[in-house]
């Protein structure tokens, strides 16, 4: 099946159609079922050691659109959702919103200790808890670890998802942050380099918690939207910005004899 759907998407769609069976009832009594048979796509485990064949996983990576909107493919991954998905997904968002919130008090707290009057930076006196701390690390390491874990398995394709990215930096720059007060020194020569990495990671953290909404609740239309809009935007300024230079160095070159008063 997996060859069918790198060479031949169209002989893997009519496997897939005979995956279906409709009971001889008519199609509006209430006994009237549709049945699927899913093993083609999701077999069972091979005990000869191969690797384990996915049918959406090897849709998605040769690009099958149209066996990925098959009634049995989708059928497929609702029913995996029902059974395993959901709940995995709703422990890992509860998981990171209570990472959310441990970092965002903790990151308040400690800048009402912090002053960056005068040029520079002082940490006030005094012990800090590292219960908090404690916990914020613990939880980049495991995260740190699924992550490896990704690109070891995705390789290259794990840098072309942006959400990959932004999991990937906030958890770096949040280390970042926090690892001056697991050993209670500075470990960058200036303050104000470490809440450079806070801000950034305070900032992605509510970022992903955004992109996280779209695996969970119905917002996820609109979070679409607002990514596309996001990105038509980004495009626009890209080529503003070149025009502006443009004009920059137009009048930079005509008008440099110009006295400055």
């Amino acid at each position: 099946m997996e060859k069918l759907i790198e060479k031949l998407p169209g002989v893997a769609e009519i496997v897939l159609d005979q995956c279906i069976n409709y009971s001889d009832l008519p199609t509006n009594h209430p006994d009237f079922t549709v049945s699927f048979n899913f093993l083609p796509l999701d077999p069972a485990a091979d005990p000869t050691g191969h690797h384990y064949f996915f049918g959406p996983a090897s849709m998605a990576k040769y690009r099958r659109e149209s066996l990925l909107d098959h009634c049995v493919t989708q059928t497929l991954l609702k029913w995996k959702w029902l059974v395993l998905g959901k709940y995995v997904s709703y422990f890992n968002f509860a998981v990171f919103i209570a990472f959310l919130v441990v970092f965002s008090v903790f990151i308040v707290q400690q800048r009402d200790k912090v002053n960056f009057s005068s040029g520079n930076a002082v940490t006030e006196a005094g012990e800090d808890s590292k219960s908090l701390p404690g916990v914020i690390f613990a939880f980049l390491i495991i995260s740190l670890f699924k992550e490896i874990f990704q690109i070891f398995w995705q390789r290259l394709g794990y840098f072309k998802d942006y959400t990959n990215l932004v999991d990937l930096s906030m958890y770096l720059s949040t280390l970042i942050f926090i690892l001056p007060y697991l050993t209670n020194q500075e470990l960058y020569g200036d303050v104000r380099v470490q809440w450079t990495f806070g801000t950034l990671a305070l900032l992605l953290c509510y970022s992903n918690w955004c992109l996280s909404l779209r695996r969970i609740t119905s917002l996820s239309l609109y979070i679409t939207m607002y990514i596309e809009v996001l990105q038509t935007f980004v495009r626009v300024i890209l080529i503003f910005a070149v025009l502006l230079l443009g004009y920059t160095l137009v009048f930079y070159v005509l008008l440099k004899e110009e006295v400055r008063y």
